[in-house]
């Protein structure tokens, strides 16, 4: 009897603030430790492995973090290691480090954001400046000036709409709530994070005119070959895309749209593309010459069909291994995948047509 009320109290003095045992950070060390290793000895598959390993056992370790962004260098991964090294800094920025650890990881974070894209680096000083700017401004105005409040919430939102300080502002202010960052787009719904924001290609990287901004619509005007409008965000593990478009003109042969997702360079990603009558769904791995899809290219319709003139809602869901599409809410098909290798940024594709596309969302 003793005993049984016993074990809760020993429960809350192995469990920390949070819900965690200590023995989850401990497990975390262990295993990025190992992976430090294994980043001596230039193993890098195995480092981040390792880090991976770290990471599950606490998500938020960010040495971990930063041993996975040194992995993905090694790896020749790029955007991979930018957006992780991204993701170290907005948690510092929304937190600030609080240990001389987390003050170190920061600093070679940044050390190495600035080795491998130093002008991205010196854009997101200068933005987080403006933003933090722009919020001080705000709080002194709120109740004297609420219209300039609202204008300053608005421009924050479109020019850093991740900022820590978007949700710290809304929740302070409720006078903002009510306003419809980004513009024509709208406000978005609790639990979404809005990818385009309705005025400009702010976080995109495709080019007018081919790409450009029209009634609050991103829209591509593609005469022949296909183009990509990669955002810039990485995204990992499990996540949910949404997106609305239709298909305004047809323009040459094979006129399609459709999402990217999982994209790591033009011959590395998935794709759900809209054709005339049906959906195809690959992968692509490889060079135009030698590239490799799921077993076989896989098509998919719609029972009644899908009048891809007219707004419908697309969804590509990631679970593990798994990804499911919808069209309008229907399932049209889901993959397994053995690696479960669906990381990487979404892009929209757009060929021989004008698509356009609106409400472009990250679900949490």
């Amino acid at each position: 009897m003793r005993r049984a009320a016993l074990l809760p109290v020993c429960l809350l003095l192995l469990l920390g603030p949070a819900g965690r045992s200590p023995a989850d950070e401990d497990a975390a060390r262990y295993f990025t430790e190992r992976g430090n290793r294994a980043l001596g000895d230039k193993e890098y598959r195995e480092a981040e492995r390792q880090f991976t390993k770290a990471i599950g056992e606490q998500p938020g370790f960010l040495p971990a973090r930063l041993g996975l962004a040194r992995a993905a260098v090694g790896l020749e991964d790029r955007p991979k290691a930018v957006g992780i090294l991204e993701g170290i800094l907005d948690a510092l920025e929304a937190g600030g480090p609080s240990s001389e650890e987390e003050k170190a990881v920061g600093d070679a974070a940044e050390k190495l954001l600035k080795d491998l894209d130093r002008p991205r680096l010196e854009y997101r000083k200068l933005t987080h400046a403006y933003v933090r700017k722009l919020a001080a401004l705000l709080e002194r105005c709120a109740k004297e000036n609420p219209d300039l409040a609202r204008r300053c919430f608005v421009r924050i939102v479109r020019v850093a709409p991740r900022h820590p300080l978007v949700s710290k502002l809304r929740k302070e202010h409720r006078i903002l709530l009510a306003e419809k960052p980004g513009g024509k787009r709208g406000a978005a719904k609790p639990g979404e994070e809005p990818l385009f924001n309705g005025v400009d290609l702010e976080g995109w990287s495709g080019k007018p005119p081919i790409w450009s901004v029209v009634d609050g619509r991103l829209t591509a005007a593609v005469g022949d070959s296909s183009r990509v409008n990669r955002y810039s965000r990485f995204l990992e593990g499990d996540y949910t895309l949404v997106f609305e478009a239709r298909l305004a003109r047809e323009t040459g042969e094979i006129p399609l749209f459709g999402l990217c997702f999982g994209f790591r360079g033009l011959y590395r990603r998935y794709n759900l593309f809209v054709l005339r009558d049906k959906f195809r769904f690959s992968r692509h791995e490889g060079s135009a010459e030698q590239e490799t899809k799921l077993a076989s290219v896989a098509y998919y319709q719609v029972k009644g069909g899908v009048d891809r003139t007219a707004w419908n809602r697309y969804e590509i869901r990631v679970r593990g291994k798994k990804v499911t599409c919808f069209v309008n809410g229907e399932e049209i098909c889901s993959h397994e995948s053995e690696d479960a290798d669906y990381d990487g940024a979404p892009a929209m594709l757009v060929q021989d047509c004008t698509a356009e596309f609106r409400r472009i969302v990250l679900v949490k």
